[in-house]
């Protein structure tokens, strides 16, 4: 059935770029760290680390191939298990990545790199400075954003008292809703809070410091540029994110009719923020690693304010290297040890308030519409 052809068409993309995304991570993550275990440089470049690379890349490629195997063969009849396979997809690559953690860590430990190596951890912070929001990135998300008010406004009169509010894989409406202005522009208050969310982590991201790594002279120059890049994706995301619910808006008020290739039509705004992620995090690397010559940065940054504190290592604030809680750090954000962007801190007291609105958005964006 074509609803259906559209269906898989829309999975494979996204499982494969998913597998992709996934499959980069250990040649994007920061240089001094390897599966989420810090390395003392002269342990970097070893044997078993190149092994655990490309014994993790393969893992990842043989998982995105099963996975497209599955949409075609069984996923794809179930429409409830479409919805939530990325994430079982990226459940596999955890357990690939897994292993390879507990391997490194416990070579470091065992060996003793931090001993041999002599290497003290010292938490150096380089703060916002006086470097400014680039807000020019918003710009786009919110004129799709005024857009869609403004075409819900001038349209409203010629909606029907009744009006499809959701529609099913082949684009045939399965549920209709009394016409209201909640109804109407549900939509469009969602786009508003997940615009004003994108705009409040971008604040955050802007403002939040970074560690400075003493092995390289370039680290400062390239920290900033990374959270300015991460700052300005982030605030171009919502442009992405507006155009998929304009769409969807635009369809059920009559005025966008895609048929068949619904879901095609309305997602491939989302694909196309999913390229711009991968390729931004590629070029730029976790905190600027894959940055070679970082010019004209903005290093306007300063370590004033925050309290150096020396250790011989750090790891034990994350588990399993991804989890990050450390009650005694004020960030709520930090950067990822493994991946491009950033996490939360689990020990904030701020990360719950910011767990439970995200938990209201999906809940309304879900149950409601």
């Amino acid at each position: 059935m074509p609803g259906t052809s559209a269906l898989e068409i829309i999975e494979m993309l996204l499982v494969a770029t998913i597998g992709i995304i996934l499959s980069i991570i250990p040649y994007v993550t920061e240089k001094s760290i390897i599966f989420g275990v810090r390395v003392p440089v002269e342990f970097r470049s070893t044997a078993q680390v190149r092994k655990a690379q490309i014994t993790y890349f393969i893992g990842v490629l043989l998982v995105t191939a099963l996975s497209e195997v599955l949409v075609f063969t069984v996923v794809y009849r179930y429409y409830l298990l479409l919805a939530v396979y990325p994430l079982f997809i990226v459940l596999l690559a955890f357990f690939v990545y897994l292993p390879e953690h507990y391997a490194i860590a416990k070579r470091k430990r065992d060996e003793r790199w931090v001993e041999q190596a002599n290497q003290t951890v010292t938490a150096q912070f380089v703060t916002a400075g006086t470097a400014r929001l680039p807000w020019v990135y918003a710009v786009p998300g919110l004129l799709v954003l005024i857009a869609l008010f403004v075409i819900g406004i001038l349209h409203y009169p010629s909606i029907p008292s009744t009006f499809p509010t959701h529609f099913g894989y082949n684009g045939a409406p399965n549920h209709y809703s009394a016409k209201s202005i909640g109804t109407v522009f549900l939509v469009g208050f969602i786009s508003i809070a997940i615009t004003a969310l994108m705009l409040l982590i971008a604040y955050a991201v802007s403002r939040t410091p970074f560690r400075v790594d003493n092995s390289s002279s370039q680290s400062m120059e390239k920290g900033e540029i990374f959270r300015y890049r991460m700052t300005a994706m982030i605030l171009l995301i919502p442009a992405f994110i507006n155009t998929t619910m304009l769409l969807s808006s635009l369809q059920m008020w009559g005025i966008f009719k895609p048929g068949n290739y619904l879901i095609l039509s309305i997602l491939a705004p989302v694909f196309a923020m999913l390229v711009l992620v991968v390729v931004v995090s590629y070029l730029t690397g976790q905190l600027g690693s894959n940055i070679r010559k970082p010019r004209n940065a903005d290093v306007s940054g300063n370590t004033a304010g925050i309290k150096e504190e020396s250790m011989k290592d750090d790891d034990i604030y994350w588990r399993a290297g991804v989890v990050y809680v450390n009650r005694r750090d004020q960030r709520w954000l930090v950067p990822k040890r493994f991946g491009v962007g950033y996490t939360l801190n689990f020990g904030h007291p701020g990360t719950i308030a910011l767990m439970t609105l995200l938990f209201v958005i999906v809940l309304i964006a879900i149950f409601i519409h």
